[in-house]
């Protein structure tokens, strides 16, 4: 973007034209350039969209028909592909402005969407998942670097604690005690119910 967009930019008037004509010229040009990849003419794509092919005529000719969300969604449906309708910064407006080329403008159907395999996730073994909701949620940070839980660990390890030790406060031999360390990364956090024992007196 030059400078001199950017001071036109600044005059309210030149950005409300400017939103505009991403609609009534962009849409036209987006919507040739697909009936082009995909070989298909006016007929076709009236219907397919289930519209009459002179509509289908006026949609093609920029700033001659204003298309609502509904006739972009029917179009959407028509060529199998997503549709995007939201609200954006005038920077990536004018970024997606001077970027567009109709000549390589290209959207695959579902059918020709190969990156849709990418997003694909391996599914968390059941385990790990129970792990992660049980051995995450409700913990605390108490002195000394002891993770407790609300479900009642933090009395009981102070009553372990405490049964650890006689009446005069001497450490005196039986089971050891379980204590839940702090850990330091995200991936340590699953793990956070993993008990540390300490190995008796």
């Amino acid at each position: 973007m030059t400078s001199n967009q950017f001071d036109k930019l600044s005059n309210p008037s030149y950005r409300k034209a400017f939103v505009a004509s991403q609609v009534n010229i962009g849409i036209p040009f987006q919507l040739r350039a697909l009936m082009k990849g995909r070989g298909w003419t006016q007929e076709q794509l009236a219907e397919r969209t289930g519209m009459l092919q002179p509509r289908i005529s006026a949609m093609l000719k920029p700033g001659t028909v204003r298309p609502n969300i509904e006739t972009l969604r029917r179009f959407a449906e028509a060529f199998d592909c997503g549709l995007l309708v939201r609200f954006a910064p005038y920077s990536e407006l004018v970024r997606w402005s001077e970027e567009f080329n109709p000549e390589g403008f290209a959207v695959p159907s579902f059918d020709q969407d190969a990156d849709l395999e990418l997003l694909i996730e391996e599914p968390q073994p059941a385990s790990m998942s129970a792990q992660m909701s049980s051995g995450i949620a409700g913990i605390h940070l108490v002195k000394n670097n002891i993770v407790t839980r609300d479900s009642g660990l933090r009395h009981r390890g102070a009553r372990q604690s405490h049964s650890a030790r006689g009446r005069h406060g001497r450490k005196r031999k039986g089971p050891a005690t379980e204590e839940l360390r702090i850990v330091a990364s995200p991936e340590q956090g699953i793990a956070a119910g993993i008990a540390s024992i300490s190995a008796p007196a």
